[in-house]
């Protein structure tokens, strides 16, 4: 912001190499810092992931709600940046250092003083649905409202969503599935599901920008929504089979359990999870008891 405010907005480029400089070495360093440690074993194949999604649907929800959620962004940012683009290099770039700097400060925010109590109230994957819903109710405003200020509020709205609740919902959304299967298929999602949503984005915005014309803001407003309101539905669904799939993975490995005495572990599986894990428990029990009997003396 003060580079805008002092220096011309070229400025920027050299302090941006800098800072990509410096990322690149910290990132040196990182693997530095992991001599010593047990190796991952050695990944399979693309084609071994993609034979995981076609066999695992809960997988398949999580791809297409990154990719429903990355398409609504990218239409929602170019209304965004539509909107705000009549203004000097200058005064842009104040303007979105300002914006970034509160959106992820919000972030920054919700993720110390939030995250654990919505987590255990809504569940992961009814907090990962407050990116599209939050979306959905922003693009809705500035459908209603006119001028930058609704666009600003929903955009703003989907990127501290999006890098505090949604990201670490997210990651947790990976827990029940067995670790083989999360190497083979983890990139295909944060990566490849992401990018299939950013070509229907631009396809979406070119199509509307050819037929519209003028009136393409309005019109990629409602896409933002039909496209926010189709991964909540996803999201739902991925709160079921997401406490399916965790509870299949605790019967695989019994042992694994969180005991009484454990009391944090399996609090946070009892909320995070919204299942009983005393049933769980009893279920197992069971099972074990009937096996025995079946077995012969």
């Amino acid at each position: 912001e003060r580079v805008g405010a002092i220096w011309s907005l070229t400025a920027m480029l050299p302090i941006l190499a800098a800072l990509h400089l410096l990322a690149a070495l910290l990132v040196l360093g990182v693997e530095s810092g992991a001599k010593g440690q047990p190796a991952f074993p050695r990944l399979e194949g693309p084609d071994s992931g993609f034979r995981t999604l076609r066999r695992l649907r809960y997988l398949q929800g999580l791809g297409l709600l990154v990719a429903l959620t990355a398409a609504a962004e990218g239409t929602l940012d170019y209304v965004f940046k539509a909107r705000v683009g009549t203004s000097s290099g200058e005064d842009l770039l104040r303007l979105f250092a300002a914006f970034y700097t509160v959106t992820a400060l919000l972030g920054i925010l919700v993720q110390v003083t939030a995250l654990r109590p919505l987590f255990g109230r809504l569940g992961i994957a009814r907090s990962a649905a407050l990116l599209p819903a939050g979306v959905f109710a922003g693009a809705g405003a500035s459908i209603l409202l006119p001028g930058l200020a609704p666009v600003l509020l929903a955009r703003g709205t989907e990127i501290f969503l999006r890098n505090s609740l949604f990201r670490a919902a997210y990651e947790l959304l990976f827990t029940p599935i067995a670790p083989r299967e999360r190497r083979a298929t983890k990139v295909l999602l944060d990566v490849g599901a992401a990018r299939v949503g950013d070509v229907v984005a631009g396809g979406v915005v070119q199509l509307t920008l050819s037929v519209a014309g003028s009136a393409a803001g309005g019109i990629l407003l409602g896409a933002t929504m039909l496209l926010s309101a189709v991964a909540l539905l996803v999201a739902r669904q991925l709160h079921r089979g997401y406490t399916t799939m965790l509870a299949g993975s605790l019967k695989r490995q019994p042992d694994d359990l969180p005991t009484e005495e454990r009391k944090g572990a399996a609090a946070f599986l009892q909320t995070a999870g919204a299942f009983d894990l005393t049933e769980l428990r009893v279920n197992l029990a069971d099972e074990k008891l009937a096996g025995q009997r079946e077995s012969p003396a």
